[in-house]
Order: structure tokens, then sequence, then C-alpha cells
């Protein structure tokens, strides 16, 4: 493989990119739409509230107050609410996408993804999912002999190990201490509080420009293609 001149200068082998999925890799608008419909049933189910508006009312209460639907069920309603593995299981194993929109989605997918994993190996840098979705699903869409893991493999299935939880983090942290540390995430309460190792990147695609820089924490991307700027 030709590597640019630029790259070699700036290789960086001490440094890892931390990447969420849903919303920053995978952001087929139809398939996203179809995890959030199973997310609202399965509110629905364990709630036992029949009517689907009414559910997906709640659920987004829950989102929004804790930051994740199965988080906020079981402080709501404890034990009921079923655990992680359940969750993953009625939402993602279960779901229905038509094959037109699961093959649109893989190809959305490959014209940022692909040319950003070639960038970080230019870099020297490790990519690693960092994820609430379970690993099985991102494997639908991507090769793992891409990424060089999923942080998800050394994390117990418990809702205390789910973003934004602080346990997570403090956890993924220690892994990682000593290396700087890109995170790519589209929620901005997902993102490390303050860390001096770690680099906050809120993925935006709506935003007027490639990247925006609002302190030495934090910077803003529009695409994964941005990235070749902002870690250089």
């Amino acid at each position: 493989m030709l590597v640019h001149n630029k790259c070699i200068s700036y290789n960086r082998p001490n440094s890892v990119v931390l990447v969420d999925f849903d919303g920053v890799v995978l952001r087929n608008k139809r398939v996203l739409e179809a995890v959030k419909d199973r997310v609202d049933k399965y509110v629905g189910k364990v709630m036992r509230i029949d009517d689907l508006y009414k559910a997906t009312k709640v659920n987004q209460y829950l989102y929004k107050q804790y930051g994740h639907s199965l988080i906020g069920l079981q402080k709501v309603i404890g034990d009921d609410a079923g655990d992680v593995v359940d969750f993953n299981k009625f939402v993602y194993e279960d779901i229905n996408i038509g094959r037109d929109d699961f093959y649109g989605a893989k190809k959305e997918i490959a014209k940022d993804w692909e040319p950003f994993l070639n960038r970080m190996e230019c870099l020297g840098m490790d990519v690693h999912i960092f994820s609430n979705a379970p690993k099985e699903w991102c494997l639908n869409f991507i090769d793992s002999k891409k990424v060089n893991g999923f942080v998800s493999d050394n994390l117990p299935n418990k809702s205390e190990f789910l973003k934004p939880s602080y346990e997570v983090y403090d956890v993924v942290s220690a892994w990682y201490w000593g290396k700087q540390v890109y995170f790519i995430d589209d929620k901005i309460q997902n993102l490390v509080k303050k860390h001096p190792m770690w680099t906050n990147v809120l993925f935006d695609p709506n935003i007027d420009c490639d990247l925006v820089r609002l302190d030495n924490n934090l910077w803003v991307i529009k695409s994964l293609r941005s990235c070749n700027e902002w870690m250089l």
C-alpha cells in the first residue's frame, strides 16, 4: 500500500480512536427508524402500554432524561425492565429491515467508513467500536477484520456499562491509560467529561462546515472524512 509522506510524519501508534456505531457509522434513516421503533415497542411491552404513541412518548422522555432507554426503564420500574440481554434481543435480533434498506445502508457506510479506516491505518492508529448496540448488530454492516476491536467485548452485559453511565468511562479510561484517545459520538451527553488524554469529537452532519473546534477537549465534525484534519 502506498503511504503518503504526511501520514509517516504524523504517525501516532500510541493513539486509539473510539467510534460510536448507530448515528456515526450507521446513519441510514430507515434503518435507524426501525431500531427506534423496536425500542418504542420494548418500552410499551415492559411498561404494559398498549398504545404505541404513548409508549413512544415515554421512550422519548426516558432517552432524554437518562441517555439510554434501558437505563431509564430500570430506574423507573426496576427488575421488570429486563436486562441488557433482554433489551438487545428484542430490539436488534427481531428487527425487520427490508433487503433494499439493508444493502442501501451498507453502501452508505462504505462511502465514509472505508476512507476513514484507511486514513487511520495510514496514521498507525487503532480503531475500536464503542457502542451501546451489540457487536452482532454492527457486524451486519461492517467487516470485523477492518477494525481493531469492540469495547463491548470486555464489558459485562449490565446497564451500568452502557453509555452515558459513569462506570463505563472509568473502566474504559483505565484500559487506555497512557494512550491519546479520540472519542467520536453523536450524543453530547455520551462524551467523556474532562480527561487529559481524551479528545471528544461530536459527530454532527448538520453543521455548515467540516469541523469546528470548541475547546482543547471538544471538536465537532460533519463526517468521518473530517478526521483527516482534526487529528493532525
